[in-house]
């Protein structure tokens, strides 16, 4: 089936890049790749295993993008049509597959599905803040990048505290909500912005998602963490995630959806040791290097690893330093505002959130080597 509709394809009906699948993938790729790849449309089998097609179906229209389905069937059954139609189809293609055919099954889902050209499709960034270990100080950044994102022009701009077991945010800032992200995935296919506006809490103009107050595993609602993004996205122009670790499931679908994540380390070795294992497990779970930032926190000449060392030590390249800034920090969190502008913490943070929120490339500098002795063995 696929051989014959690639003819009809690449006749020049349909525009864009496709992506073939030669299975029907389990519920939890199906949200991922939702969420990673934001297909305008899926042509699905439904003849090779009907039960398995009408779960891709139900999958896909419960989706908040809600990604229109174009059924394909090898034979007029009436009966079996109606069946996937009403699971959430939107048309239907028999064979033998035509260009009229699927001209007639696009209109249908135009028709269904119309654009609003003054409302571009997912376009917001998500960057998720990871610690490398614990008390580099990833929280401050991720949330003093927000109120930077805001203030250099980002019209809509999220902070989320998706850490389940550790979360400190609403300590730090003292914020209070009845409503956690578990309320935004326990109603992720009917987040409207009556519903969204109840579940966050706004604070100098950037919208904060906390965490519950009783720390919870999550584990059992990973699978609803790729529509929850994809809500984010077409909400919001910046979106900062902030995670308590690089560990685990959770953190790992969550880095997955996103568009980069930051590593943040501090020049202490165990933090550098910490930051090598957390690269090696990203990477392990199909997370490139590529995609990752690395983010050096409170940097000192006269303490511990230099730049040099670090990126020696990791084989990474660092995308920023920020530099120590305690006294600043300490008062911006004991009276819970974010950091000054005018600081040199203030200013770093202002010039990274730039290159995020502004895409500006990243200046490059060659590689120096391998690991130094100290990491050889991790």
């Amino acid at each position: 089936m696929a051989n014959e509709l690639s003819g009809v394809i690449s006749s020049g009906v349909l525009e864009g890049k496709t992506l073939e699948c030669r299975t029907y993938p389990p519920s939890d790729s199906l949200t991922d790749l939702v969420a990673g790849k934001h297909p305008e449309l899926c042509l699905l089998d439904c003849c090779s295993d009907s039960e398995e097609a009408f779960r891709v179906v139900g999958h896909l229209s419960g989706q908040p993008s809600k990604v229109p389905v174009i059924a394909l069937f090898s034979g007029n059954d009436p009966e079996l049509v109606l069946r996937f139609l009403r699971r959430g189809a939107a048309a239907f293609l028999l064979r033998p597959f035509s260009e009229d055919g699927l001209r007639t099954a696009l209109s249908r889902v135009a028709g269904l599905f119309p654009r609003d050209p003054a409302t571009p499709a997912s376009s917001g960034k998500v960057y998720c803040v990871i610690p490398a270990k614990g008390s580099c100080g990833a929280t401050t950044i991720a949330s003093n990048l927000a109120c930077q994102a805001k203030q250099i022009g980002a019209a809509k701009v999220l902070l989320a505290d998706l850490d389940p077991l550790t979360s400190t945010l609403a300590f730090l800032w003292k914020l209070q909500s009845q409503y956690s992200f578990r309320d935004a995935l326990s109603r992720v296919n009917e987040l409207d912005d009556d519903v969204w506006k109840a579940l966050v809490v706004n604070y100098r103009g950037v919208d904060i998602l906390l965490s519950p107050e009783t720390p919870a595993s999550c584990i059992e609602e990973t699978h609803y963490l790729g529509g929850l993004v994809d809500h984010f996205r077409r909400a919001y122009d910046a979106i900062f995630l902030d995670l308590g670790n690089p560990y685990g499931a959770w953190n790992i679908k969550l880095a997955k959806a996103s568009d980069g994540v930051l590593l943040v380390v501090t020049s202490e070795v165990p933090a550098v040791y910490g930051a090598q294992r957390a690269l090696a497990y990203l990477e392990r779970n199909g997370i490139q290097r590529s995609r990752v930032g690395l983010v050096v926190n409170r940097a000192r000449k006269d303490f511990g690893l230099d730049p040099d060392d670090i990126e020696q030590a990791l084989g990474t390249e660092i995308m920023h330093v920020l530099p120590d800034d305690r006294d600043a920090i300490a008062g911006a969190l004991m009276e819970a505002r974010p950091v000054p502008p005018g600081c040199q913490f203030g200013r770093s943070l202002a010039e990274l959130a730039a290159r995020l929120v502004q895409r500006k490339p990243v200046a490059r500098k060659p590689q120096t080597g391998g690991l130094l002795s100290l990491f050889s063995r991790a």
